[in-house]
């Protein structure tokens, strides 16, 4: 590859992990309206040909989000050009099963990727061939990491299935 094409920036959206000494409502007030000021400046910006998009993570574990899936921001959310979505089917982390992202996608508007999988503890519930249909039935990307909490996990599988979603 000899140039970037595109480049997408993103920030959490409010979770106890991130915003400690915060509820979801101060966050509403405060920072979440900072983020759409900037994230509205920017895109007024020209990048030349760098194609630039903003979006959002959530935090599956509504718990540490301290709101229902209907009470997040959607509106605003849908506004923006894409939504990360973490810990997704990750019980250690308390993150909502698959089944539940399936009714948060009838909420999102945009595109929706699962972050930072845990791909063991999703295939704990579902091969990877199930879980790879319900994404592309629901037009679910996949986010592909490494690193410590995240270690490459796909050396010596079967990646065929992963041909049918879309990748980042």
């Amino acid at each position: 590859m000899d140039k970037l094409d595109g480049v997408g920036i993103s920030d959490h959206c409010f979770s106890t992990k991130v915003f400690r000494g915060m509820d979801f409502h101060q966050f509403m007030k405060g920072p979440w309206g900072d983020y759409l000021t900037e994230e509205k400046k920017m895109k007024a910006e020209s990048f030349g040909s760098l194609k630039v998009w903003y979006g959002i993570e959530i935090d599956s574990c509504l718990r540490r989000v301290g709101v229902s899936l209907q009470e997040l921001p959607w509106e605003d959310f849908n506004q923006l050009d894409y939504v990360l979505v973490e810990y997704v089917g990750e019980k250690e982390w308390e993150g909502l099963p698959l089944a539940e992202i399936v009714r948060m996608r009838k909420l999102c508007k945009i595109p929706m990727i699962l972050a930072h999988p845990n791909i063991q503890s999703l295939e704990e519930n579902f091969p990877l061939g199930i879980l790879v249909e319900v994404m592309r039935r629901h037009n679910i990307s996949l986010e592909i990491t490494g690193g410590k909490r995240n270690p490459w996990v796909w050396g010596g599988r079967d990646v065929t299935p992963l041909g049918r979603i879309n990748l980042s």
